[in-house]
Protein backbone atom coordinates (compact mmCIF):
# COMPACT_ATOMS: atom_id res chain seq x y z
CA UNK A 1 0.00 0.00 0.00
CA UNK A 2 1.16 3.53 -0.73
CA UNK A 3 2.08 5.60 2.29
CA UNK A 4 1.83 9.38 2.58
CA UNK A 5 5.40 9.90 3.73
CA UNK A 6 8.40 11.61 2.16
CA UNK A 7 10.34 9.01 0.15
CA UNK A 8 13.62 10.68 1.13
CA UNK A 9 13.39 11.35 4.87
CA UNK A 10 10.14 9.65 5.96
CA UNK A 11 8.47 12.87 7.15
CA UNK A 12 4.72 12.37 7.48
CA UNK A 13 3.70 16.05 7.55
CA UNK A 14 3.01 18.22 4.50
CA UNK A 15 3.94 16.78 1.11
CA UNK A 16 4.61 17.84 -2.45
CA UNK A 17 4.33 15.66 -5.55
CA UNK A 18 7.64 15.53 -7.36
CA UNK A 19 7.53 14.46 -11.00
CA UNK A 20 10.48 12.33 -12.06
CA UNK A 21 10.10 13.56 -15.65
CA UNK A 22 9.60 17.34 -15.43
CA UNK A 23 6.24 18.46 -16.77
CA UNK A 24 7.88 20.79 -19.29
CA UNK A 25 9.64 17.81 -20.93
CA UNK A 26 6.57 15.57 -20.95
CA UNK A 27 5.22 17.39 -24.02
CA UNK A 28 8.33 16.38 -25.97
CA UNK A 29 7.76 12.66 -25.34
CA UNK A 30 5.82 10.27 -27.58
CA UNK A 31 2.08 10.11 -26.79
CA UNK A 32 2.24 6.82 -24.87
CA UNK A 33 4.68 8.37 -22.38
CA UNK A 34 2.80 11.64 -21.81
CA UNK A 35 0.20 10.28 -19.41
CA UNK A 36 0.49 11.04 -15.70
CA UNK A 37 1.38 7.61 -14.43
CA UNK A 38 1.75 7.09 -10.70
CA UNK A 39 5.25 5.64 -11.08
CA UNK A 40 6.42 9.03 -12.39
CA UNK A 41 5.45 10.75 -9.13
CA UNK A 42 7.14 10.55 -5.74
CA UNK A 43 5.98 12.17 -2.51
CA UNK A 44 8.44 14.52 -0.79
CA UNK A 45 8.36 16.93 2.10
CA UNK A 46 9.02 20.58 1.13
CA UNK A 47 12.65 20.47 2.36
CA UNK A 48 13.56 17.36 0.39
CA UNK A 49 11.67 18.68 -2.63
CA UNK A 50 13.81 21.84 -2.63
CA UNK A 51 16.99 19.78 -2.31
CA UNK A 52 15.89 17.71 -5.30
CA UNK A 53 14.72 20.65 -7.42
CA UNK A 54 18.02 22.56 -7.38
CA UNK A 55 20.08 19.90 -9.21
CA UNK A 56 17.10 19.10 -11.47
CA UNK A 57 16.82 22.75 -12.55
CA UNK A 58 20.59 22.98 -13.05
CA UNK A 59 20.42 19.89 -15.29
CA UNK A 60 17.49 21.36 -17.23
CA UNK A 61 19.44 24.59 -17.77
CA UNK A 62 22.47 22.66 -19.09
CA UNK A 63 20.25 20.66 -21.43
CA UNK A 64 18.61 23.87 -22.65
CA UNK A 65 21.98 25.51 -23.30
CA UNK A 66 23.18 22.46 -25.23
CA UNK A 67 20.00 22.41 -27.30
CA UNK A 68 20.27 26.13 -28.04
CA UNK A 69 23.85 25.67 -29.25
CA UNK A 70 22.75 22.81 -31.53
CA UNK A 71 19.79 24.77 -32.91
CA UNK A 72 21.72 27.97 -33.63
CA UNK A 73 19.47 30.72 -35.07
CA UNK A 74 16.27 28.70 -34.53
CA UNK A 75 16.89 28.85 -30.77
CA UNK A 76 16.19 32.59 -30.73
CA UNK A 77 12.45 31.89 -30.88
CA UNK A 78 12.54 29.60 -27.83
CA UNK A 79 11.66 31.04 -24.43
CA UNK A 80 14.21 30.20 -21.71
CA UNK A 81 13.53 28.12 -18.61
CA UNK A 82 12.95 30.46 -15.66
CA UNK A 83 15.34 29.54 -12.88
CA UNK A 84 14.19 32.04 -10.26
CA UNK A 85 13.13 30.59 -6.89
CA UNK A 86 11.19 33.77 -6.00
CA UNK A 87 9.11 33.61 -9.19
CA UNK A 88 8.63 29.88 -8.64
CA UNK A 89 7.27 30.56 -5.14
CA UNK A 90 4.94 33.30 -6.40
CA UNK A 91 3.66 31.04 -9.16
CA UNK A 92 3.08 28.21 -6.65
CA UNK A 93 1.14 30.57 -4.38
CA UNK A 94 -1.04 31.74 -7.27
CA UNK A 95 -1.75 28.19 -8.43
CA UNK A 96 -2.63 27.09 -4.88
CA UNK A 97 -5.09 29.97 -4.56
CA UNK A 98 -6.75 29.14 -7.86
CA UNK A 99 -6.99 25.40 -7.25
CA UNK A 100 -7.33 24.90 -3.49
CA UNK A 101 -8.33 28.20 -1.86
CA UNK A 102 -11.55 26.72 -0.42
CA UNK A 103 -9.64 23.90 1.29
CA UNK A 104 -6.72 25.97 2.61
CA UNK A 105 -6.51 27.45 6.12
CA UNK A 106 -7.39 31.17 6.21
CA UNK A 107 -3.88 32.13 7.34
CA UNK A 108 -2.34 30.33 4.36
CA UNK A 109 -4.83 31.95 1.96
CA UNK A 110 -3.97 35.39 3.37
CA UNK A 111 -0.23 34.69 3.14
CA UNK A 112 -0.41 33.45 -0.47
CA UNK A 113 -2.72 36.31 -1.45
CA UNK A 114 -0.33 38.86 0.05
CA UNK A 115 2.66 37.27 -1.74
CA UNK A 116 0.95 37.40 -5.14
CA UNK A 117 -0.42 40.93 -4.63
CA UNK A 118 2.95 42.32 -3.51
CA UNK A 119 4.63 40.83 -6.57
CA UNK A 120 2.00 42.17 -8.96
CA UNK A 121 2.17 45.62 -7.34
CA UNK A 122 5.98 45.66 -7.75
CA UNK A 123 5.67 44.69 -11.42
CA UNK A 124 3.09 47.44 -12.00
CA UNK A 125 5.36 50.02 -10.33
CA UNK A 126 8.27 48.99 -12.57
CA UNK A 127 6.10 49.31 -15.67
CA UNK A 128 5.35 53.00 -15.05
Amino acid sequence: AKQNICVVCGNDGYHIRNYIVPYTYRTLLPEQYRTHLSHDIVIMCPDCHLLCEKPKKARMKKMEEKLRMQMGEAALDMSPVIDDPVLHHIRSCAIALVKWKDQMPNEKVASHDRTVREYLASVCRKGR
